[in-house]
Parts: structure tokens; sequence; C-alpha cells
């Protein structure tokens, strides 16, 4: 009776994200195209746009003018002006009790621990600590800083076409169908990334039984297992 329970509950999962999607995509229908790029769902997709870019946005910054190097530069500075811990020669052994002593959280330890310079353990002899983390922090920062400016400039492009197409409707008797169209597939965008962002999330807690009730699912084991937000994630880490 359990069993019968769990896969009732798993197949309604996967119908509530179905309506979920079929929802989003009437109210972007509903909205349109024009509203549709100015509201929510533009937002959306303008956010994700944003952190998929900074990236490589990033590294080209960086290779014409050197903006992560000369942050990393000053925060080295500044970290070794604090205190002797931030002048400590590092070792692999080591590492993780001095971040600690460094009162690093410990969320941005696990991250530090996991960077590709540890786990093939790259780092030159005699590097401090202050010389390991700045690298780190500054690439984080400037990623950050990136998707700030990016979501602002998609945000500002989305909206000077969005008063294109609506002159362009007034002028031109736009037909009504591709508005509601193209509002509908914003909507829908929308919604399957709010998914994928909500199944990112469930994965990173480990709750009794999350993973057993996920593989009894399509919808939701699809989205978590090919996870557009977790793959993002594995670029910046």
């Amino acid at each position: 009776m359990s069993l019968i329970c769990a896969s009732a509950i798993q197949v309604v999962a996967d119908i509530s994200v179905i309506l979920f999607f079929v929802l989003f995509a009437l109210i972007g229908a509903k909205r349109g195209i024009v509203k549709g790029l100015f509201g929510f769902s533009g937002t959306i997709i303008s956010l994700c746009l944003a952190v998929l870019l900074a990236v490589p946005f990033t590294s080209l910054i960086n290779l014409i003018f050197g903006a992560t190097n000369a942050m990393a530069q000053g925060l080295e500075s500044s970290m070794l002006a604090k205190g002797d811990i931030f002048g400590l020669i590092i070792g692999s052994d080591g590492l993780r009790a001095g971040l600690q002593n460094a009162n690093v959280p410990e969320f941005l330890i696990n991250t530090i621990m996991q960077s590709d310079a540890v786990v093939s353990w790259t780092i030159p002899d005699g590097t401090t600590l202050a010389g390991f983390l700045s690298p780190i922090f500054a690439k984080y920062i400037m990623w950050a800083i990136m998707i700030v400016v990016l979501f602002t400039v998609f945000k500002i492009t989305t909206f000077i076409i969005g008063k294109i197409i609506e002159n362009k409707m007034e002028e031109k008797d736009f037909s009504s169908a591709v508005s509601v169209s193209v509002g509908a597939i914003l909507g829908l965008i929308a919604a399957i990334i709010i998914c994928y962002i909500v199944t990112f999330a469930i994965s990173l807690f480990t709750f009794a039984g999350t993973e057993e009730f996920i593989e009894g699912t399509l919808i939701i084991k699809f989205m978590s297992n090919y996870n557009l937000v977790g793959w993002i994630f594995s670029i910046f880490l």
C-alpha cells in the first residue's frame, strides 16, 4: 500500500510540474511579448544569460585589461597587512587548518579544497595563504561584478527591444497571435528555469528518501539528472 501511495505522489509531483509549465505559459500568453520582455520572464532570462556569459566575459576582460590579476594583487596586499596568519606558508595537508584559523566560512573552505589547484596541488612551494586565496576571491568577485553588469545590459536591451516591438505593433497592426505565442514561450522558459533552480536547490540537501522519490518520477528526475543550474555552477567552481 505504501508503495502505491508513493508512486501516486510521484505521479502527482510530475503532473504538478506540467501544470506549473502550463500556468506560466498561459500567464505569458496573456501578458504578450512586450510585457513578457519587460516583466518577470524577461528578468529570469536576462539573469540566466548574465550568469552563463559571466565566465567568458570575465576571462576576456582579464585578458585585455588584467582586471582579475590586479584585484588579486590588491587583495593579497590587504590580507598580508591584516595579520601574520595570511603570511603563513601553506601545504596541502595544512591548508584546511590554515583556512579555518583565518576564520574563512566553511562553505568557502569546501569550495577552495575542491578547486583544481588543490585537487592537483599545482601550488608552487613557498606560497602564502594570502597568495593562494587572493586569486580565488578575485575571480569570484569579478564574476559577481560581471553578472550585475551583464544583467543590467540585458535588461536595458530587452526594454529597448520591447519598445521597438510595441511601436511596430501600433504602426503595422502586429498580429496579436504572434504576441500571444511569443509571450507563452517566454513564460514557459521562465517556468523551466525556476524548476531547474528548485531541483538544484533540492540536490544540495540530503533528506531521507529524497533520492528515492526523485528516481520514481519522470520530469523531476530528468531535470535533476540534467540540471542546467548545476552545470552553470560547475563552470564557476
